[in-house]
């Protein structure tokens, strides 16, 4: 996808961290609420890891770009096609067991936008590079 793309090259040249949560939260947040009637188990659990990883990084205080890079890896696999999925790549955790309300709901926790709702918490101006 080229957004996960554009924001994997915004991480390597970003000088504020920070700066790449919010657009990375609100991409998350957009990608479960488009599919939202359609998620399976597969998706659900690379979401959740991708939401996982994105609250690691604001629990580390956001000074380094690891956890987003892995926020990054998790979308892309969230969105591999069902005929491309491996299925040695899930595992046997409760990840996928997330409803797509869950992961919403996360979502705007973490103070992002679902479908331009804005979220009660932290805000962000900031907004990707085209």
């Amino acid at each position: 996808m080229d957004e996960i793309k554009a924001l994997a090259t915004w991480i390597d040249n970003a000088p504020d961290v920070d700066a790449l949560c919010f657009p990375i939260a609100n991409l998350i947040g957009r990608l479960i609420a488009e599919r939202r009637n359609t998620l399976d188990s597969w998706e659900r659990q690379w979401f959740t890891r991708a939401l996982a990883g994105l609250c690691s990084n604001y629990r580390s205080n956001g000074n380094s770009t690891e956890w987003l890079r892995i926020v990054l890896v998790s979308l892309e696999t969230a969105l591999v096609p069902q005929e491309l999925r491996s299925e040695r790549k899930t595992d046997s955790s409760n990840m996928g067991a997330m409803t797509t309300a869950q992961l919403l709901v996360t979502v705007r926790a973490l103070g992002c936008t679902v479908n331009g709702s804005e979220g009660q918490q932290l805000r962000s101006t900031a907004s990707m590079p085209a």
